[in-house]
């Protein structure tokens, strides 16, 4: 994918969110289905995700934890298990994390900082995960 314009990217922005509103996005409705659980193979820790928007996730992310590892998708659990595990101190800072459609704002920010891998990612229906500071 070829840097682009501002303006290139609003009109695939702008389709990507009309095909998720009229349900022609290709992936599967995770929303409200359970929470993810991602280990980190560096540091160990548990981070717990769930769905808040229609889209696609990654199955390894970088370690919100050490910054250093990948943590790595491992299974799905209920809502009800989550919370005991967070309950018991054993979920990354305590809560489920969502993931989101980012905003065009974002979008673009990526495009000025020329992360074309991310921008594809998203405009493919990828989600990125909320913020967790």
């Amino acid at each position: 994918m070829a840097a682009m314009t501002e303006k290139e990217l609003k009109s695939k922005y702008d389709a990507l969110i009309n095909d998720v509103n009229n349900n022609r996005l290709d992936v599967y409705d995770r929303r409200g289905k359970d929470v993810d659980v991602y280990i980190c193979q560096e540091c160990g820790a548990h981070i717990l995700t769930r769905y808040k928007d229609l889209g696609v996730t990654p199955f390894v992310m970088n370690c919100k934890n050490c910054g250093t590892g990948y943590a790595e998708y491992v299974q799905t659990i209920s809502e009800e298990v989550a919370k005991r595990l967070c309950d018991r101190g054993e979920c990354y800072k305590g809560k489920v994390f969502e993931w989101v459609r980012p905003s065009f704002e974002w979008l673009n920010k990526q495009r000025k900082k020329d992360r074309l891998g991310v921008i594809k990612y998203v405009l493919n229906g990828g989600l990125v995960l909320e913020s967790v500071d």
